[in-house]
């Protein structure tokens, strides 16, 4: 719901599933139905919402196990109005690499 100023209330969210368990194809938020579909299109450390409005939002994960100051750098550089880098370059800036963070097992 929180996305919903954005992206209108979520119809769909995509994941990949190589870092995710498997998980229902629908959720119910507040009575509303929310698709989620694994797609090995979707990058790593990755989750895409598709709201109502058929806007699309795309958030980074940060990996478990990442420290707490690098997880709010990430996060900072992730959501600056001006930013252009890939999920990749967020990651790797901070000294994280796609599907895991330092000493962490792959995002599950």
């Amino acid at each position: 719901m929180a996305l919903s100023s954005w992206v209108g209330p979520a119809r769909d969210m995509a994941y990949n599933p190589d870092d995710w368990q498997p998980a229902e194809r629908t959720l119910t938020v507040e009575g509303w139905v929310v698709r989620l579909e694994g797609s090995h299109d979707v990058p790593a450390n990755t989750v895409t919402f598709t709201g109502s409005t058929l806007k699309r939002i795309h958030l980074l994960v940060v990996p478990p196990g990442t420290p707490g100051g690098v997880a709010r750098a990430a996060l900072r550089a992730a959501a600056g109005s001006d930013t252009t880098a890939t999920i990749e370059e967020i990651l790797s800036s901070n000294g994280l690499s796609r599907g895991e963070g330092p000493h962490a097992e792959p995002c599950r």
